[in-house]
């Protein structure tokens, strides 16, 4: 089992160190392979989407892979692979299946919602019970997870619910906003022969392990809570969503604590021995990741996350708050087309910045007293110093 979380928080490592500004995508996808559910990831084109896909897929040794741009023009054919002649010459639709997605892994699926209802409803049976119907004869399938993307959401007029229910997690992938990161991505490069650091057999033990961790009980009536709190809000999810989002959390307490773990041992504070696995159980930090899973309609992610925080973990959300009201300021003040007024306001900005940028380095150090993961805290700060070097440079014309 340790060699296995250390692989994993190895791949991630690299993930994150490749592609910039996706940790959320990155641990997305490491949470979807645990919990052997599927992923959606909704943003333009451009931003490296089915790449992350390709190059995870490429760090599990034996996977295989499979990718395809949907249209409305799909056929069943292009995705499970034409009939078979002989077969047919016996009156037996049997599909030659080679290199297609009932052998892939890891499917990937651009412009999802571009495709017929008749394709996208052949893939559910494939994607939910891992079965595929070859004629009449039912084959289980090796899909890890599947991973859809699309600019949009479907209309819901089209008759996707069905679809659209079997993303658990759905994640908004923006355009590079940091000018550092957007420079390391101009100039980094992705090895054509990436060297595999899991295996196939790492995969079903971590899966395994997931299915293990403990769901306490506190954690049962903390869910119940965060309910009432989301129907206060009108925020209202189904009870088969809910359910399903079980073991997105204990996909998210095992990799958590396997990050703790390999952290701990690199610093010398932890050996193996020191590992208990009864000691991996769902905690209330790990409810932050339903943000990505309990929303339907997108202008209700930042209240879900809002909400949840309020429960969990207060101090960060006043973090939140003040680093969401930091953002507005620098996009309103990027967005200003009279310069004269730019140089005014900016003066402005950068003061206000850098109060939030002081309060926010206090709820860090607070946090860390308490023991409490610091990391989207150091990124919104970080965030925030580039904001603070953006508008001296391209406002009041300052360079560092």
């Amino acid at each position: 089992m340790i060699k296995e979380l250390e692989k994993m928080q190895q791949a991630s490592s690299f993930l994150n160190k490749v592609f910039v500004e996706r940790n959320d995508e990155v641990e997305g996808i490491m949470l979807s392979v645990l919990a052997k559910t599927h992923i959606l990831l909704l943003g333009p084109p451009g931003t490296a989407k089915s790449q992350l896909v390709i190059v995870w897929s490429k760090l599990i040794g034996g996977a295989k892979y499979f990718q395809w741009l949907l249209t409305k023009y799909t056929t069943p054919e292009e995705i499970f692979g034409p009939y078979s002649l002989a077969a047919l010459e016996k009156d037996e639709y049997i599909r030659k299946t080679e290199n297609k997605a009932s052998e892939a892994h890891f499917i990937f699926y651009d412009e999802i919602w571009k495709a017929n209802s008749g394709v996208l409803n052949a893939n559910l049976t494939l994607i939910n019970e891992r079965l595929f119907y070859n004629g009449q004869t039912p084959v289980k399938v090796p899909l890890l997870t599947l991973v859809g993307a699309s600019n949009e959401l479907p209309e819901e007029d089209d008759n996707l619910d069905a679809m659209l229910d079997r993303f658990i997690l759905k994640y908004h992938v923006k355009p590079i906003v940091e000018e550092q990161n957007f420079m390391q991505m101009l100039v980094g490069d992705i090895a054509d022969e990436i060297k595999p650091i899991l295996t196939l057999e790492d995969i079903l033990v971590l899966q395994e392990a997931t299915r293990r961790v403990s769901m306490p009980k506190e954690m049962l009536e903390l869910y119940a809570t965060l309910r009432r709190d989301f129907a206060a809000e009108g925020l209202v999810s189904s009870d088969r969503t809910y359910r399903n989002t079980i073991d997105i959390l204990r996909a998210s307490a095992l990799f958590r604590y396997g990050r703790a773990f390999v952290s701990e041992k690199a610093e010398g504070n932890m050996k193996d021995k020191d590992f208990k696995f009864d000691d991996i159980k769902v905690e209330e930090d790990d409810f932050e990741v339903l943000r990505h899973a309990l929303w339907a309609d997108p202008k209700h992610e930042s209240k879900i996350y809002t909400t949840i925080l309020a429960e969990i973990n207060p101090d960060k959300n006043k973090v939140v708050e003040l680093f969401e009201d930091a953002k507005t300021l620098y996009e309103d003040l990027m967005a200003e087309k009279d310069e004269s007024k730019k140089i005014k306001e900016g003066v402005e900005v950068v003061i206000k910045l850098k109060e939030t940028r002081k309060k926010i380095h206090e709820f860090y150090k607070s946090m860390l007293q308490k023991k409490k993961d610091v990391s989207d805290i150091e990124l919104m700060e970080k965030k925030v110093e580039g904001y603070l070097k953006s508008v001296y440079g391209s406002a009041i014309a300052i360079t560092f």
